[in-house]
């Protein structure tokens, strides 16, 4: 039964105040009030309170936690109380005032009389404590299920731009087959195609002369004629045109 009964007694939560509430409270640095904690527990009129790191809103430094001491229950209520009396006397009565919102908040539990009590209590807990853990459950597996979902349809939606991206480079390929690019040769028309510009060929042919460069065609089968199609460095030298980035 004892042990059935402090199993129930341990679900309620302590009040508790720390250094830096009491820092926040009196409007004084927080170091201030650690130092005053200190020198009041070394002369033996309050107890030491243990330390615990929590969030420091006063600090605009990255590392935003920093220890405390922490004030619980009755004796750490009192001790409080002589801290700020110490510190800010003025401002005894909001800390008084802070207690009692803090306790006031603060839920009631009935504390089991007898076995049956104890019994009854311990089962309502583990029903209430089911039902959180199946609704957390379940908004664990909703959550994954919409993952999943996410997943194939981003899935799906990659896998058709990727066949519309291949199929646009295969048209791409096609078309400069068909109109005689490559990263090594193009026809003017073939530039048109892709820039926009139609550019005179007749320093492109001269270039060729000049260079005693290789001549390359393709075979128009639209205008049934033989097409003449012009190195690299010619478009490059010529024009400026490096038709290795076009095609």
């Amino acid at each position: 039964m004892s042990e059935t009964t402090s199993t129930l007694v341990s679900t309620v939560t302590q009040i508790s105040m720390s250094s830096l509430d009491i820092a926040e409270l009196v409007d004084s640095r927080h170091d201030s009030v650690k130092r005053t904690i200190e020198r009041l527990a070394e002369s033996g009129v309050i107890q030491l309170p243990p330390m615990v790191k929590v969030e420091n809103k006063q600090s605009n430094s990255p590392n935003r936690f920093t220890n405390t001491y922490q004030f619980e229950g009755e004796e750490g209520k009192r001790d409080s109380i002589v801290v700020v009396a110490q510190l800010s006397p003025e401002f005894t009565a909001r800390l008084v005032d802070r207690w009692q919102e803090l306790e006031n908040a603060q839920p009631k539990y009935p504390v089991p009389q007898s076995f049956s009590e104890a019994l009854m209590l311990a089962s309502e807990l583990a029903k209430k404590n089911e039902l959180l853990t199946d609704e957390r459950d379940e908004a664990i597996r909703t959550k994954a299920l919409i993952s999943q979902k996410r997943e194939a349809t981003a899935c799906q939606r990659n896998s058709v731009y990727q066949r519309i991206a291949n199929r646009a480079i295969k048209e791409r390929d096609e078309m400069a087959s068909l109109l005689g690019a490559s990263k090594d040769y193009a026809s003017v028309r073939s530039i048109w195609r892709a820039t926009g510009t139609w550019y005179n060929y007749r320093p492109l042919v001269k270039w060729q002369d000049e260079h005693d460069a290789m001549e390359s065609y393709y075979w128009d089968e639209s205008t049934d004629a033989r097409i003449l199609c012009y190195p690299r460095e010619a478009w490059l030298e010529v024009y400026g045109v490096d038709i290795s980035t076009l095609f």
